[in-house]
């Protein structure tokens, strides 16, 4: 029963680790097509160095290249998957998990990108100022997707932890027999079947 748990959870952790690199790679070329934008609506500005960072498509980008390099961390733990390298595993996410929280409240609201916007672009650019204000509050729920996909990715992987990865070994048989080459109905602890 416990190796089917192990099994099951091993599975949905790898599901959900398509999800979240789906997520990841989109949040880079969301990121990188926005700068695009920014960078072309910034130089139609009478004064471009006035315009405020753009910290929500740094954050963004930082958080989809951090999110696919997890992933690829993730398949390789999955592959040599043991409770020391899973505990490894579960102690780096919560401490990237931690950095990206604290990333997500600074960037996207702890600043009010309304008054930077207004502040810097005046009302002649409204339609830029307008268009990016969007944009932030798309990053925002993208960026809080991808947090709360890499979140239940940690719960999981504490799950399998906690459950154990390797078999269940009974009645101390430290070898116990491979169904694929040796017969069930064989008992190959029997004293009989020993050489003399």
């Amino acid at each position: 029963m416990a190796i089917i748990r192990s099994y099951c959870l091993y599975k949905s952790i790898r599901v959900v680790y398509v999800i979240v690199i789906i997520l990841g790679v989109a949040m880079i070329i969301y990121s990188l097509w926005l700068m695009k934008l920014w960078t072309n609506g910034v130089l139609k500005l009478p004064s471009p160095s006035s315009a405020p960072k753009p910290w929500f498509i740094y954050s963004c980008l930082g958080m989809g290249i951090v999110v696919c390099l997890e992933i690829l961390v993730a398949y390789v733990v999955s592959h040599y998957m043991t409770n020391s390298i899973l505990a490894m595993y579960v102690g780096s996410i919560s401490a990237l998990l931690l950095t990206q929280g604290v990333t997500i409240v600074m960037v996207f609201f702890q600043m009010d990108w309304h008054t930077e916007f207004s502040e810097s672009i005046s009302d002649k650019h409204k339609e830029f100022k307008e268009f990016f204000l969007q944009h932030v509050a798309v990053t925002r729920l993208i960026t809080i997707t991808a947090f709360v996909a890499q979140i239940i990715v940690a719960i999981l992987a504490i799950i399998l932890w906690r459950v154990g990865t390797e078999p269940t070994i009974r009645y101390g048989n430290r070898n116990p027999p491979n169904p694929a080459i040796n017969s069930f109905l064989v008992d190959y602890n029997s004293p009989l079947l020993e050489n003399p």
